[in-house]
């Protein structure tokens, strides 16, 4: 890369006018004299306006200590909470970088985590993150801070979808949507918010972020009256596979208690169908559900994920991506 070519590049990333920039440069210049070359120069002119080096996933095989990195994220895995081998527990994430000159595993950790979660990073976003190296195999960056990670660029998506049904809930908006017999979760906020929940049984073209079954609203272009209803499958409990992605339905037949684990809370709550019996696990805003329920009431559960609980038996996962509908029995 040429001079010029790095001074352009130096630009772009601090958004600053060259004629700023070159002030600087001659003063520096003045002051330094011939002690150091020019390429320095530039280096220490971009450093005063808060310039920091880019590093790329090549340089991380010889590295050490603190990079940063700029690429585009591939893969992010659910949020998991997972204990340490001090006994402590922590949310933790996987997600893979890729640049120009490769890809490389990172490790989310704690609040950065929840940037995971609420759609602040997603998969598709082009980000600088900073993290500290840690190798075993392979370098893994790590990075505990959200504010050592910044989204760039993010893919935008248009989406022609049916509003099942919208409801407020822990400070948001959620609306079930059905597009191409696949049912989504869409979160809205501020003015986005207010209009979707005017939308129910409507067909609505959106503009979002989608990852995996939630789309993150970023405006609504048009809607117009539907002409059906679509219908919704519903797995029956005995049928209940672990690692999948399922609507259920069923009664409330038993409620647990409300704790509170690495700060979240959550809860455990069982339904049963004719089929058989199954536990609920509760997070995030979800936890309302549990403080409005009795035993009889009727739950229908739209992106439950399905898996394996803390004593080996298959639970449904209710979290951020999850749907919940709950009609009281007395009504």
């Amino acid at each position: 890369m040429s001079l010029k070519e790095k001074i352009n590049e130096i630009l772009r990333e601090l958004g600053i006018s060259r004629k700023e920039f070159e002030k600087k440069l001659r003063e520096l210049r003045s002051h330094f004299e011939d002690l150091i070359d020019e390429e320095t120069l530039i280096l220490l002119t971009a450093y005063h306006f808060g310039y920091e080096r880019i590093n790329s996933v090549a340089e991380t095989a010889f590295k050490k200590g603190k990079v940063i990195l700029k690429g585009i994220i591939d893969y992010i895995t659910e949020p998991k909470e997972i204990k340490l081998k001090d006994g402590e527990k922590t949310l933790f994430a996987t997600g893979v970088l890729r640049d120009e000159t490769g890809s490389i595993k990172i490790h989310f950790w704690n609040d950065v985590v929840e940037l995971i979660k609420t759609g602040e990073l997603i998969e598709g976003d082009l980000v600088k993150v900073k993290g500290f190296i840690r190798r075993k195999e392979a370098p893994v960056i790590s990075v505990r801070d959200p504010t050592d990670v910044e989204v760039i660029k993010r893919k935008i998506e248009s989406l022609e979808c049916y509003v099942y049904a919208v409801q407020e809930i822990g400070g948001k908006v959620k609306a079930l949507l059905v597009a191409n017999d696949r049912t989504l979760v869409a979160i809205a906020r501020d003015e986005v918010a207010e209009e979707i929940t005017k939308l129910s049984d409507k067909v609505v073209k959106l503009k979002g972020v989608q990852r995996e079954n939630i789309v993150f609203v970023e405006c609504i272009e048009s809607f117009e009256e539907a002409k059906k209803k679509p219908r919704l499958c519903f797995t029956p409990i005995e049928k209940v596979l672990p690692l999948t992605y399922l609507n259920v339905k069923g009664r409330i037949s038993g409620i647990e208690e409300i704790r509170r684990i690495r700060g979240k809370q959550m809860a455990e709550l069982y339904i049963s169908d004719e089929t058989g019996r199954i536990r609920l696990s509760l997070w995030d805003e979800n936890v309302e559900f549990f403080k409005k329920a009795d035993i009889g009431d009727y739950v229908k559960i739209f992106n439950g994920h399905s898996r394996i609980g803390w004593d080996g038996e298959i639970e449904i996962y209710c979290g951020v991506s999850t749907f919940i509908v709950l009609r009281k029995s007395n009504l």
